[in-house]
């Protein structure tokens, strides 16, 4: 008997969602494999990354253009 079953690690267990329906002491073979994340987990994790640049619009547009800028400066001109 197969069956896929969904948890989510809590330190060094995995706690399931539903009951497994094994006795307990049954020996199984357990294959891990992370899910997706989900577009609201996403979300969250971009917030968190550019969360220094939120309200902050004017500093932000400043950063890109002097990065631009340097890009440009340090750019290979192309010999075709």
């Amino acid at each position: 008997m197969s069956k896929s079953i969904y948890g989510k690690i809590a330190g060094n267990l995995i706690r399931f969602e539903e009951p497994l329906g094994f006795p307990d002491g049954t020996a199984v073979e357990v294959v891990l494999r992370p899910l997706g994340l989900t577009d609201s987990e996403k979300q969250s994790r971009l917030e968190s990354l550019f969360g220094s640049c939120r309200g902050d619009a004017v500093d932000l547009e400043a950063f890109l253009q002097a990065n631009a800028a340097q890009r440009r400066l340090s750019r290979v001109e192309s010999k075709e």
